[in-house]
């Protein structure tokens, strides 16, 4: 067998070894640093007299010492070898016994290669978005990804992160560049999803124009990533409705039209008062209303939370103005939900005089 010492040659075990004055230190110090800064091979306990006073920072990595500083399995470096994605010296110590040894500029360079690439969870966290939304983004071509034959497997994801980063810089300089422009009513990029219309195509379609700065976002409320990146609702409408009436009105646009929680949408529909249908064969199976229910619908009901906001008061504060007059409120879910016969409402007004 052939160990580092012999592969160092007879000097080394008379400079180390035999000769040990302490006039030849200097000397000694400096070989030891070379050795250090220059070997691709394992120093080890035979070798302790060179580590010991070595100064210099070590070059060569075994692959156990790699593992230790990429974090991950010693079959994924291996891998990575054996594939020539990870650059390494391999030498034959003895029959059927292989080392390997990386250079710390390879091992710099694979630590990179992790900071670059990040798994898709990783990359939902950096956009602050849930993983329906994230679903979204993918397909409509957010996030950009590495092949599996051009990245070393010491990476725990394909996700580009810099471009991830830089578009959220984008998009963010947009809507604060847009900022204060008045626009009408907003919605939030974290509410763009399959509450909002049944059209999934349509929805992915929309992402493309966020991407390609066609939709532009006009505001941001401040939250970490994209989550929170404000669009016109009238925008945002207008290209995802065209094929919306056919197929029904979502709880999440009743919602909208009527100022009221998607909650509390959905408890008319449970209570019956709002008439609505499941589209089985959709994604989610959303519930939706025709549109002649929902015109029915408001013709019967008034929804308090659509009177609050033109009357400067609040749905609770109109209960309790109403219950003086005399008219009932019906309170599926709470006062967030209440509604009030238009008939009642219509009862309630005084009349001057009766024939």
């Amino acid at each position: 067998t052939t160990g580092v010492a012999k592969r160092l040659g007879t000097w080394y075990a008379f400079l180390f070894k035999r000769h040990t004055h302490p006039l030849f230190e200097p000397l000694r110090v400096a070989a030891a640093n070379r050795i250090v800064v220059s070997l691709d091979g394992a120093l080890n306990a035979r070798t302790r007299n060179v580590t010991a006073i070595a100064t210099a920072t070590k070059s060569w990595y075994s692959v156990v010492e790699s593992v230790e500083a990429l974090g991950v399995s010693r079959d994924r470096v291996n891998e990575g070898i054996d594939l020539g994605l990870i650059d390494a010296r391999v030498h034959d110590e003895s029959a059927g016994y292989r080392q390997r040894f990386l250079h710390h500029d390879e091992i710099d360079r694979l630590l990179n290669s992790q900071l670059e690439h990040i798994s898709d969870g990783s990359a939902r966290k950096v956009l602050h978005v849930t993983e329906a939304i994230y679903r979204l983004m993918d397909e409509a071509g957010w996030v950009e990804r590495a092949s599996r034959d051009s990245v070393a497997p010491v990476v725990t994801g394909l996700v580009r992160h810099i471009p991830l980063l830089q578009l959220i810089l984008r998009l963010k300089k947009a809507a604060q560049d847009a900022a204060g422009v008045a626009a009408g009513k907003t919605m939030a990029l974290r509410d763009l999803h399959l509450r909002r219309t049944t059209d999934r195509g349509r929805l992915v379609e929309l992402y493309r124009s966020i991407l390609s700065g066609e939709l532009a976002p006009i505001g941001d409320d401040g939250a970490p990533g994209l989550g929170g990146l404000l669009f016109s609702v009238e925008q945002v409408d207008a290209r995802i409705a065209s094929r919306l009436v056919s197929k029904g009105l979502t709880l999440q646009q009743i919602s909208v039209l009527t100022s009221a929680h998607y909650d509390a949408v959905a408890a008319w529909v449970k209570s019956g008062l709002l008439p609505a249908a499941q589209l089985v064969g959709e994604h989610g199976s959303p519930w939706v209303v025709e549109l002649k229910d929902f015109v029915g619908f408001l013709l019967k009901y008034t929804p308090l939370a659509s009177l609050a906001g033109p009357t400067g008061s609040s749905s609770r504060g109109l209960v309790a103005k109403l219950q003086t007059l005399g008219v009932s409120v019906i309170a599926p879910a709470g006062s967030r939900g209440a509604l009030v016969k238009v008939s009642d409402l219509i009862d309630s007004l005084p009349c001057q005089g009766k024939s």
